[in-house]
């Protein structure tokens, strides 16, 4: 109903829910936007930002408010879609800053795993490959203890705790399999 409505009425502004009755509210923005193009689309949804915001903004919709937070900001926000900007709560647009800013490389994955040092990221690739402390001791040729004290820096310096989190990192970082690096 709201793309037979879109089409008929040609509003400045329509306010579409995700979540309307009997239809997917994405695949609406979409019709609306690919049949009536001057229509600005605001969407209106129970979803907080971070689940959807990008992709339906990539979509062409022109702003985005959360249902608790419309009766404070839906007004605001068709003023300014009306006006041809685009409306995002500051929340939003810190997400938004956040998928677009390149991350600095102590941010990553990789950036933090070189920040260890070499016996570091040797023995949390071979944690993160199933070794026991006793198994990684035996191939540095150091003691268990060492290989433990190793394991507490990682730990600290990482904010890992299982070993499930070793091997999710390693992953992140793209390290398992590989030499020292």
């Amino acid at each position: 109903m709201a793309i037979e409505k879109a089409q008929q009425l040609s509003p400045d502004v329509v306010v579409l829910d995700l979540d309307m009755p009997g239809g997917d509210g994405a695949g609406a923005l979409r019709t609306i936007q690919e049949q009536t193009p001057s229509v600005r689309v605001l969407i209106l949804t129970m979803h907080a930002e971070h689940e959807r915001l990008l992709p339906l903004l990539e979509s062409g919709a022109r702003g985005y408010v959360c249902k608790s937070a419309a009766s404070l900001d839906l007004i605001e926000a068709i003023r300014v879609v009306a006006a041809g900007e685009v409306y995002v709560r500051p929340a939003s647009a810190r997400l938004l800053a956040a998928a677009i800013i390149p991350r600095r490389a102590d941010e990553t994955a990789r950036g933090r795993f070189n920040t260890l040092s070499n016996r570091e990221k040797t023995v949390l690739r071979s944690v993160a490959q199933g070794y026991s402390g006793a198994e990684i001791a035996r191939t540095l040729g150091i003691s268990s203890k060492t290989v433990d004290a190793y394991k507490r820096r990682v730990e600290e310096k990482l904010g890992l705790r299982h070993r499930t989190d070793y091997v999710r990192f390693a992953v992140d970082a793209g390290v398992l399999g590989q030499g020292a690096s």
